[in-house]
């Protein structure tokens, strides 16, 4: 990365009211849209967004630079997100059927009975009430968005800035994907002749692709009421059925993947970690499932028991997450960030004595100093530890802490240096849940509210200050805007979900996603705070431990013996990610490597195949993006007023 990048600022009047925008405007329909498909639509608003104020500053003849169509393609998803709408579910959880058949192991009370007034208010007061702007709902709403917001937000903040330093100014790590969202970007900005003629046609390639994979299914919903699909979303299904692996390797996992993104990601990631990726998710959701459910079914009971034939691919990756591998990735992820560390301590030195004195390129692009940055750390961390001991007061402090000051400055290494290599983030999962359990803490409310266990927005915002120096933006911007785009969606979600929520009932009829999600999730939540999910099993938790130390140790000596590529993060973004996905990832990355060279020439192809995955993702993006205000269009009369 230049050491010369003059940064210019991001944020602007207009990227304020592009944000207002989203979230005024667009963040109800994705409300909307969560509560009746469960669909996810901000990603696609970015695209329809920020094209839609490029080409109206155009005829305004008040163009957009790259900084501020950087900021709003970046923030026009975060500010029409809809984390509100939790707080209803919340609701549902103390006044359903499910929820109450539920007892809580501790007390052998009913859970809503035993359920924490600071995360939802008494069952009993808010069982007739239908909104969120009540004065019973203050203090919840407002000790979760201060831990879970704020105190958050410091924390991530901290942590983004010093990875930045470690990964992007001292270690330069690639960082692929952020090439994609740079190069349409720059491409729709600056408008190069040659550039724009390969991101049209490969936005036309998407966006077609697109139609048939995500538009008939959107339309048909909005219009007919059917779910028409042309092509499976998400995966077309090679578990069971016809052509079913089951039949040969039991307990296996496999599909593939049909995002048109998951077809040329492939393009981008340096060859030699997609082949870690692929062979490290095969020896996991196949091979692995398989030995789990046959020759180590003794370590896996549960595993055993609950599979069967004809599962789909969706039950069998969620069951075996479950049963097979929660122990195992929590093992191999604390080895991976050990490691990382370890092997990396130079570096970590160098990216840290550099925040100590910064640099004029660090001041430039308006860095707080190292000491700042460990206080708000620090600070944000400490702080969320003592309002955790003060709601949850038998809680063991040393646990809470050592999990919020400790594993969320691992998560933000490891993940950011997967990220950084692979374009996978990987983190420690279910860090709370063991926590709870291996502390033998036996009360319920732990399981409602917990201390920062940070670190995991780190590695996309990392990414993101990647985009910003290739869009030669002021990263602190970003990191501005994010603050902007956090106290617009957080005003307008408690007033738009309280509307909806006036409207109908949530779950009802009304929202037809919810009465199909919402018990799975309240099922699924509870299952883990009665303790019928979580085993400890130390054996196997230490086993992929000791195994993942070894493979890191061992590849990374044998790499230097022999100089044969060796990728930690790649094996560690392959155990994580299914085959569905990295057989697409191996078989673009092979078609990149050897065969686009051959057909369109080695230079055309270094020089243009960002742009092509680019394109496709900006095609896919708008196309989504029509297809769901068409099908908006056929709902507006959604609901009578009889």
């Amino acid at each position: 990365m230049s050491q010369k990048v003059e940064f210019k600022p991001g944020i602007t009047w207009r990227v304020i009211a592009a944000l207002f925008f989203a979230s005024a405007v667009l963040l109800p329909v994705s409300i909307y849209l969560s509560l009746v498909s469960g669909a996810s639509v901000a990603g696609a608003f970015s695209y329809i967004t920020v094209i839609l104020f490029l080409e109206i500053g155009s005829l305004m003849n008040a163009h957009l630079s790259k900084q501020e169509l950087f900021i709003m393609f970046i923030m026009i998803g975060v500010a029409a997100s809809t984390p509100m709408i939790d707080f209803i579910y919340r609701q549902y959880l103390v006044t359903s059927p499910i929820g109450w058949s539920f007892r809580d192991p501790f007390t052998n009370k009913p859970v809503p009975e035993v359920i924490p007034t600071f995360y939802v208010p008494y069952w009993k007061e808010i069982e007739f009430g239908r909104t969120l702007l009540s004065n019973i709902w203050f203090f919840p709403m407002a000790l979760s968005t201060f831990q879970f917001g704020v105190l958050t937000i410091i924390a991530e903040f901290s942590l983004t800035i010093i990875c930045a330093q470690l990964f992007l100014e001292t270690e330069k790590l690639p960082f692929p994907f952020a090439d994609i969202s740079a190069q349409m970007i720059n491409t729709l900005t600056d408008r190069p002749p040659d550039k724009m003629e390969v991101f049209i046609i490969s936005a036309a390639i998407g966006a077609f692709y697109s139609f048939f994979l995500y538009g008939i299914n959107t339309i048909s919903l909005g219009f007919l009421n059917t779910n028409i699909q042309i092509i499976p979303i998400p995966w077309i299904d090679l578990t069971t059925g016809l052509l079913g692996i089951e039949k040969f390797i039991p307990g296996a996992a496999l599909g593939l993947a049909t995002d048109p993104l998951a077809w040329v990601s492939g393009f981008l990631i340096p060859f030699p970690t997609v082949v870690y990726m692929f062979v490290s998710s095969i020896l996991v959701w196949i091979i692995g499932n398989n030995l789990a459910l046959t020759i180590f079914s003794n370590y896996f009971p549960q595993w055993k028991s609950e599979w069967t034939f004809g599962m789909s691919l969706s039950l069998v990756y969620q069951r075996s997450s479950l049963r097979v591998w929660l122990i195992p990735q929590i093992g191999i992820t604390l080895a991976i960030a050990i490691l990382a560390i370890l092997q990396n301590w130079k570096v970590i030195m160098r990216g840290i004595s550099s925040l100590w004195k910064l640099s004029a390129q660090s001041k430039a692009a308006g860095y707080p100093s190292l000491k700042v940055l460990l206080a708000l750390y620090f600070a944000s961390t400490i702080t969320s530890v003592f309002v955790f001991e003060y709601f949850v007061p038998d809680f063991p402090i040393v646990p809470a802490f050592l999990v919020s000051v400790g594993i969320s400055f691992l998560n933000a290494v490891v993940g950011t240096r997967a990220i950084g290599e692979t374009g996978y983030s990987v983190s420690i999962p279910y860090v709370w849940a063991g926590t709870i359990m291996l502390s033998g803490y036996q009360k319920i409310d732990a399981w409602f509210f917990n201390p920062i266990v940070g670190g995991t927005m780190t590695p996309g915002w990392v990414q993101n200050i990647k985009v910003a120096y290739l869009t030669e933006t002021k990263p602190i911007d970003f990191l501005l805007a994010f603050v902007i785009a956090f106290i617009f969606y957080t005003i307008f979600g408690v007033i738009y979900a309280s509307i909806f929520w006036m409207i109908a009932p949530i779950p009802s009829t009304a929202y037809p996603n919810t009465l199909i999600a919402w018990p799975v999730a309240a099922i699924s939540q509870l299952m883990w705070a009665t303790r019928q999910i979580f085993t400890a099993n130390v054996v196997v938790f230490l086993f992929f431990f000791v195994f993942a130390l070894v493979l890191g140790v061992g590849g990374s000596i044998i790499s230097k013996l022999t100089s044969v590529p060796f990728s930690l993060m790649g094996i560690a973004a392959g155990t994580s990610t299914l085959p569905a996905f990295t057989i697409p990832l191996f078989i673009s990355g092979l078609v990149g490597k050897y065969l686009m060279p051959r057909i369109v020439g080695k230079d055309w192809w270094e020089k243009y195949k960002t742009v092509v995955v680019a394109g496709i993702a900006t095609g896919e993006g708008v196309l989504v993006g029509l297809a769901i205000g068409l099908a908006l269009l056929a709902k507006v009369g959604w609901i009578l007023p009889f």
